[in-house]
């Protein structure tokens, strides 16, 4: 019994300090940022950049020396991109120096950035990448764990008062 109840103690600090950590990194704006010089490009993109994004709303903002078309593809347009050349992007922004991107990524994963340069111009790309919003999985995992902490410590004490209550009338009838 006691095993039973400090089990589900240990569950649920564990879940609650998830949940905290969670608001925590919801509540900060982190981000980074990438600062890149191009040169000519033999090909017509001239930048792909690869990202573990976390299940957040994304901002990505780029500034470019000259136009570029930015392109932000999830792991499926990825694959597709580099199995059959086509994009398939989350968002798209295009013939500019200056792109504000903002998206929700909707599941843990890699992201890239593609840009493309028309005019196979030296570039030099400045980009920041900023999330803000709770992590959408990290916030579930540590529901269901503080929930798994608080229904074994409910089972715990339910078990107790059972057991009480047993040894109770036991003694009632010796006596």
């Amino acid at each position: 019994m006691k095993k039973l109840t400090r089990l589900s103690v240990i569950i649920l600090v564990v879940g609650v300090s998830l949940l905290v950590t969670t608001f925590y990194r919801g509540e900060s704006q982190q981000g980074f940022g990438i600062m890149q010089m191009l040169g000519t490009p033999s090909e017509d993109f001239v930048f792909d950049t690869r990202y573990l994004l976390p299940p957040r709303t994304c901002q990505i903002q780029l500034n470019a020396s000259s136009e570029v078309d930015m392109y932000v593809l999830d792991k499926e347009g990825i694959k597709l991109w580099e199995e059959k050349g086509t994009l398939n992007p989350l968002n798209s922004s295009t013939e500019s120096t200056m792109h504000q991107v903002t998206l929700e990524i909707n599941e843990r994963g890699e992201c890239s950035i593609l840009l493309f340069s028309k005019f196979n111009a030296t570039n030099m790309i400045n980009a920041v990448v900023r999330f803000n919003g709770l992590e959408k999985d990290l916030l579930a995992t540590s529901v269901v764990i503080t929930a798994a902490g608080l229904i074994t410590l409910a089972i715990s004490v339910i078990l107790k008062q059972f057991r009480l209550r047993q040894e109770y009338k036991l003694t009632a009838k010796c006596n």
